[in-house]
């Protein structure tokens, strides 16, 4: 993880054509400008775990024809819950939900949002947990009932974002203090 060189070396070793890391990691990658020739044998990359910077997509864009995806999800909610494919765009956003996901933007009354609106992010569907382990007073706080769906959990990430004209959710930041 720490040096590029034996990535590459590993990457090369066992024929490695898909990628997954932070764009932190990329760009620690991307240091080592004598050892990025293996982005040449990637067909996907995924992205995720922290805000994916433009000029990193630009750069990876420079160096692979690989499929670039930005992807998107709280630990909460079974890591990706949303995906953005950046292959043809320069567009960042987080992209819509995965299969049996939904997301909502929602107002402090739990109240659906209108496009372009900033708001709190729920998160529901079959990749939602069933809450923290021994940590029932936060989990009544953070996973609540749906009020669009019977007897189903939306999972409050605090994080802010709003709802494109696409219907793409555009991710702003925390509306808290964890990172």
């Amino acid at each position: 993880q720490n040096s590029p060189a034996l990535l590459r070396d590993l990457c090369i070793r066992h024929h490695v054509t898909m990628i997954q890391t932070t764009p932190s990691r990329f760009t620690t990658l991307l240091s080592d400008k004598n050892n990025l020739d293996y982005f040449n044998h990637f067909t996907d990359i995924m992205v995720g775990g922290e805000p994916f910077p433009i000029l990193l997509l630009q750069k990876l864009k420079q160096l692979t024809k690989a499929n670039i995806f930005n992807m998107y999800g709280p630990t909460e909610t079974t890591i990706w819950s949303t995906i953005k494919d950046l292959t043809y765009t320069n567009q960042i956003t987080i992209g819509t939900p995965i299969a049996n996901t939904v997301c909502y933007i929602l107002d402090g009354h739990q109240k659906l949002l209108p496009p372009n609106v900033p708001g709190n992010l729920y998160i529901g569907g079959d990749g939602v947990s069933k809450g923290y382990f021994h940590k029932e007073v936060l989990t009544e706080e953070m996973f609540i009932s749906s009020p669009f769906i019977e007897n189903h959990v939306i999972y409050n990430t605090n994080d802010l974002a709003y709802m494109n004209k696409n219907g793409e959710v555009v991710h702003l930041g925390r509306t808290d203090f964890q990172v």
